[in-house]
């Protein structure tokens, strides 16, 4: 018999959807589990996939905590509280005494790390006194020309608890999740009688920088957005990348 017979299943992709102002955003599921660079770099090799960002991750946490198939719900337990969801930036601290133009500033470095870089490759201390590189907004916050990294100075966001408004206000927060994704996730946490809160790096306890990953997460009560060193458990999430933006991809 000369003829070749080729068999297989074709089964469809899960997809969790959220459609927020006529925007339709669609997570793959389940979720990427792995390192940072596992996480995004399996996201970006997949075709259909782009790294959830921005808004996408606060629609994210809304359907976690509003869904009630149990595709969501596990998202909630698995991904928030016995885990944490990963967001695709990373984070460098940087302690007074570091810039020599002003030996007074000191703050938070945010990159886009769309490809799982934060454990791989260092991140380097700005030289914010180029202006052809960076520009203070009327917030007082360093934006690179690029829109890919921001420094917000100590002064301007807050560690600790916070209240609704706080959180939606902070710089941050909208670093992390855009203005318009901060009030939502600050929305979300309030309306399900959680406490919001932002891990981070107490400046004034270290004397060089300091290099994390951000992380989404429930801890006990409190809902917010953590630091956090490496780990296999954590996990990434996927949107559909022929949808159209919620969020852009500049930070």
């Amino acid at each position: 018999m000369d003829n070749q017979i080729e068999l297989e299943v074709q089964r469809g992709r899960t997809w969790l959807t959220t459609k927020y102002n006529n925007v339709l955003v669609k997570f793959a599921y389940p979720p990427v589990q792995g390192t940072q660079q596992e996480c995004f770099t399996a996201i970006n090799h997949d075709t259909e996939l782009r790294p959830a960002e921005g808004l996408e991750l606060a629609l994210l946490t809304y359907g976690a905590y509003n869904g009630k198939e149990s595709e969501w719900q596990d998202v909630r337990k698995d991904c928030f509280q016995g885990g944490y969801t990963r967001v695709s930036v990373r984070n460098l601290w940087i302690p007074k005494k570091t810039f020599s133009f002003d030996p007074s500033l000191s703050g938070v470095l945010v990159e886009n790390d769309l490809q799982g870089e934060c454990f791989i490759n260092k991140m380097q201390v700005p030289d914010l006194s180029n202006s052809d590189v960076w520009v203070q907004n009327e917030e007082g916050v360093y934006v690179s020309k690029n829109e890919n990294s921001k420094f917000i100075p100590e002064s301007k966001h807050k560690l600790g608890e916070h209240t609704k408004d706080t959180f939606a206000k902070d710089n941050y927060a909208q670093t992390k999740l855009t203005p318009e994704g901060a009030e939502l996730f600050a929305k979300t946490a309030f309306d399900k009688g959680k406490k919001l809160w932002i891990y981070g790096v107490d400046i004034n306890s270290i004397s060089s920088p300091v290099q994390w990953a951000s992380v989404l997460g429930e801890d006990s009560y409190r809902l917010g957005i953590g630091v956090w060193v490496d780990n296999r458990y954590y996990r990434a999430f996927g949107v559909f990348s022929k949808t159209g933006e919620a969020s852009p991809k500049k930070i």
